[in-house]
């Protein structure tokens, strides 16, 4: 049980700042932290992640039930509920106990009029079991299914124990989302490889971080679920589409394009 207590070390410890989002999102309220780096609480908080909250804004609709695997401190996760409103739902799927700890305090400072946010103190991969997970050294935000990871982890901190499930597996006990976002730092296409029934009818509108070393293998498996594929760094990202996946692509199925247009 988090207490304030607890909390106030945290916050402490690990230099957690409360902010607020851009006013397009309400300027609703975030807890954010050093340790999933430092540009958390040096940058201006519409610089933190540019791409991922025009992604948001450009993405989210009134009433979606979106789930957001890989929720880190929690930027998409409230931007998202925030743009889905109190009849929409957002899932947040994150290992890290000083994630989740962080993750649900933010969420229990929203407003009736943001879509509740459950947090789920899972990793997603391609199996239901019990798995190693790194804590990244240089910055949480970079923390990794062991055997998976990127640079920017700089190095492993520590080693956790941490139960892992399937997006399929999660469908016979959450509602269906109509968007799914996923962060794993290069486990995606194992996850995505193991959601076969959630890759079809009806179809959710995807959001994915493609490490480089997956690039040909996400963008044949979406591609073949009938996805098309944008970069949402770019100014106007549904006028055209891409050919291989990007580190940030946006996938939608043919059957949801005139959501978007």
């Amino acid at each position: 049980m988090v207490t304030i207590r607890s909390l106030a070390e945290t916050l402490l410890k690990d230099r957690v700042r409360r902010r607020a989002l851009p006013v397009e999102f309400s300027s609703a309220p975030i807890y954010m932290s050093a340790a999933a780096g430092l540009g958390a609480i040096l940058k201006l908080v519409d610089q933190v992640d540019p791409v991922l909250l025009r992604t948001a804004a450009l993405l989210v609709r009134r009433v979606d039930i979106v789930w957001d695997i890989g929720g880190n401190i929690g930027l998409f996760s409230i931007a998202a509920a925030v743009r889905a409103g109190s009849t929409g739902q957002v899932f947040a799927f994150e290992p890290d106990p000083m994630l989740i700890q962080l993750l649900r305090a933010s969420a229990r400072l929203q407003s009736s009029s943001t879509a509740p946010i459950s947090v789920i103190p899972a990793a997603v991969a391609d199996t239901v079991g019990v798995r190693d997970f790194w804590i990244a050294k240089r910055a949480r935000s970079s923390n990794a299914l062991a055997g998976h990871g990127l640079t920017q982890m700089g190095g492993v901190r520590e080693t956790i124990s941490v139960v892992t499930l399937t997006i399929d597996d999660c469908l016979a006990w959450l509602p269906r989302p109509t968007l799914l976002r996923v962060d794993i730092e290069g486990a995606e296409f194992q996850a995505l490889s193991s959601a076969t029934e959630l890759l079809s009818a009806p179809y959710p509108t995807l959001i994915c971080e493609v490490a480089g070393a997956n690039a040909e293998r996400v963008t044949d498996l979406l591609r073949s679920a009938g996805f098309r594929l944008y970069d949402p760094s770019r100014p106007n990202p549904l006028a055209r589409e891409i050919e291989v996946a990007t580190p940030d692509t946006i996938a939608i199925h043919d059957d949801n394009a005139a959501l978007y247009h």
